[in-house]
Parts: structure tokens; C-alpha cells; sequence
């Protein structure tokens, strides 16, 4: 790499442990010195010996010396983070403050997070950081809080009228007015041992045993406790959580819930998909997945995102979401061969094994309901037909009694 007239040339050590770097005059000149036949007469006006670094760095008084002797070539278990500028090598602040004509052992290494931040500096690199639960998100403001609790749980399979929890996980925390999160208050966490075994695939995802469940079961009266003076509960596909949820702890039949798959419209953001462990990533971060208390701190992270078209959080633009009213409109008996045009317009089929109808729905907007109903009147029923309809709040939406 050459600049303003200097040379300075960097190749690995044999034993690849660092980089040997020499320090020259005169670009593209060879190495001057006493002997002339060696390195060639002098020619005038060039300056023909070797440069000495005049200003270089003295080690901590922890680091020992180079030998007397190694004045002209240094060799550096770890070289530092250099910047060529217009007639000196630039090193970092550590380096400085010495006179000495001979390099030292340059030992000190940069710690993971200046490297990691170096790199977070360049187009070419992503850097992902373990998730670190914290407490605090926005320090406090005097603005009057609310409560809510993320929830999780891990199942013996799919199906909430016979499948079993066999992990819940839940994280407390605080939110502004404006939707940022305040801080994490507590968390809830437990294991309940199924009436059958865990089936392989469940623990191959989730990496809980018959062993880590014998003996748990699920304490209504703490469970209770904890989600009492919460005001909403919030999970990553609520459809699932809360039907489970409602067998177990009656209490949150009466919840508002909120769901941070599909109340937040994450492709209209910017974001390809909704699964947690992608949102996480990036937010710059991982965490182990499928167990419950760790999904619930990742899905804190994820709601306190800022949106920056918005110039507003995950968390503000979901519970605005998860307010308004909704009505459920279902296609009865509707035609069998116009199913698939039913699922392109984003119905959902409900098989009746629950108590409802078993029929194909489709949650619209409170105000968009009869716009729908004209369209199933229209092209799938073809008639004046009489549509059923549901309104729907965060109080049963997601709930297995709808």
C-alpha cells in the first residue's frame, strides 16, 4: 500500500499467527543501503535509507518489549486497526504518547464488541447479538403506565380441545401512551407434566422431556396472580395461545388479547414474513427458540422495535390494531368448486369441531362488512342470500367460543 511517497508492506508470518509490516522510503524503490553493488548507485536528489518511524506506539506496562535488536521489521501477534493518512500511519489511541525507534509487540486485541461494531461499519456484514433480556426500555417519564403480559406456551401438539400445555411462559412489562414499552416487570414461567408422553417431534422441537415436566402441573391461583391487573395479553399467534389458555385459566375468557402475527400487516412495513425468529434477526438479534419464557423476551424486543416510516413502534401500531371492532362474515354452504376462489380472497375454513359453523369466514373491517356481503351475494352464492355475520373485540377475538 503505498501513499505520499511512502512504502509500507504487510505479509503474513509462516506460522499465520499475525502480519510482518515493514516500514520504507520512495515508493517503488528498492531497500537503500551501505552496500552499493547490492542495491545500486545513489541517484541524485532521492533520499536512500531506510525510514524510522519516528512516533509509534509504547505498549501498556504489562507488555514486555521487543528485543533491542528488532528495529527495522516488527511482527505483530494481532495487528491493529490502521488508517493510511496523507504522510503517516494512523494508530489507535492506545499506541500513542511513545518516541521510540523500535516497533513493540503489539499485543493488545480488540474486544468482541469493537470488532463486531467495525463490522456493523460495512455493507458486506450483518452482525447478530444473543438476546440479553433487559429491564428497562424508556426511562421513566412520570407518564401514567399500563400493564400487559406476552404469553407462550408449548404443547403436546395442535389441537386445543385435546392437546396438553406442557410449558408456559409469561413476561410482564409496562407501556406509555404512545405505545413504547416501558419496562419488563416480571416474569412467570412453569411446566406441566401431560397425561401422555411427550410425543418425539414436539421434544426434538422444543428439547422438553417427560423428565423436565414429571411432577409440574399448572397453578391456576398463581397463574391468576400474576395476569390479574394486566390489560391485555399479547402473543405470537394469539389463535393458538389463547384457546389453550382459556381451557386452563378462565381468567382470560375476560382478557382483551392481541395477536403480533396477524394484527400487524408486517409485509406493508417492509419485513417479509412474520416468524419470530426472522423479526428478531432483524431487530440484530438471536435467542434459543421454542421455549416459552425465551419467545416471550424475543417478542419484547420485536414490540419495541421502532417503525421508521412511522416513527412508531411494533407495539403502538399492534394495540391500535387490536382496538377496533371487526366483523366475521360467513360463506355457508357455500359451493364447493368456488372454495378456491373463497381462499384466494383470504378465507379461512373452519371445520367444526369446535362449535362453530363449518363453514369458510373472513374477518373485514367494522364499515367494510357490506361490501362483502355483495361479493358473496354476487359471485359465490349468485343470489339475494342471507349472510351471517359476528362483530368482534380484543375480548373474544381469537377465542375458542367464536
Amino acid at each position: 500500500m503505498a501513499f505520499d511517497g511512502y512504502v509500507v508492506a504487510s505479509t503474513p508470518r509462516g506460522d499465520g499467527e499475525g502480519l510482518t509490516f515493514q516500514f520504507g522510503l520512495q515508493k517503488g524503490s528498492k531497500p537503500p543501503g551501505r552496500d552499493a553493488k547490492r542495491h545500486g548507485p545513489r541517484e541524485p536528489g532521492r533520499i536512500q535509507r531506510r525510514a524510522r518511524l519516528r512516533s509509534i506506539a509504547r505498549p501498556s506496562s504489562s507488555e514486555a518489549l521487543p528485543p533491542p535488536g528488532a528495529r527495522k521489521l516488527g511482527t505483530y501477534p494481532q495487528a491493529p486497526q490502521c488508517r493510511i493518512r496523507s504522510d503517516r500511519v494512523s494508530l489507535p489511541a492506545t499506541y500513542h504518547n511513545a518516541s521510540i525507534a523500535s516497533p513493540p509487540d503489539m499485543t493488545v486485541q480488540p474486544t468482541l464488541a469493537e470488532i463486531a461494531a467495525m463490522l456493523e461499519q460495512s455493507p458486506d456484514y450483518r452482525v447478530l447479538r444473543r438476546l440479553v433480556p433487559r429491564a428497562e426500555f424508556t426511562p421513566p417519564t412520570g407518564q401514567p403506565e399500563k400493564i400487559a403480559i406476552l404469553l407462550d406456551v408449548e404443547t403436546t401438539g395442535l389441537d386445543a380441545a385435546k392437546d396438553e400445555i406442557i410449558e408456559l411462559g409469561m413476561v410482564k412489562f409496562s407501556y406509555l401512551p404512545n405505545g413504547r414499552i416501558g419496562r419488563a416487570i416480571d416474569i412467570f414461567s412453569c411446566f406441566n407434566q401431560p397425561s401422555i408422553a411427550i410425543p418425539g417431534e414436539i421434544t426434538a422441537l422444543t428439547g422438553i422431556t417427560d423428565a423436565m415436566v414429571a411432577g409440574h402441573s399448572l397453578d391456576e391461583e398463581r397463574i391468576n396472580a400474576f395476569a390479574s391487573d394486566a390489560v391485555v395479553v399479547i402473543a405470537h399467534n394469539a389463535g393458538f395461545d389463547r384457546k389453550f389458555m382459556e381451557r386452563c385459566a378462565p381468567l382470560f375468557v375476560l382478557k382483551a388479547w392481541a395477536c403480533s402475527v396477524s394484527e400487524v400487516e408486517w409485509r406493508r412495513h417492509g419485513f417479509e414474513g412474520s416468524r419470530l425468529s426472522y423479526l428478531l434477526v432483524k431487530a440484530g438479534l438471536f435467542h434459543e427458540a421454542h421455549r416459552a419464557v425465551d419467545d416471550c423476551q424475543a417478542l419484547l424486543e420485536i414490540l419495541a422495535m421502532p417503525l421508521p416510516e412511522l416513527d412508531r413502534t411494533v407495539l403502538s401500531v399492534l394495540l391500535e390494531r387490536a382496538r377496533r371492532r371487526t366483523i366475521r362474515v360467513w360463506a355457508e354452504q357455500s359451493p364447493f368448486e368456488l372454495k378456491d376462489a373463497l381462499k384466494r380472497r383470504g378465507y379461512r375454513w373452519s371445520d367444526g369441531a369446535d362449535g362453530r359453523p363449518r363453514s369458510w369466514y373472513i374477518d373485514v373491517d367494522d364499515g367494510n362488512q357490506a361490501a362483502e356481503i355483495a361479493y358473496l351475494q354476487e359471485t359465490i352464492y349468485q343470489r339475494d342470500a342471507e349472510i351471517r355475520t359476528q362483530i368482534l373485540t380484543a375480548f373474544d377475538r381469537f377465542s375458542a367460543r367464536i
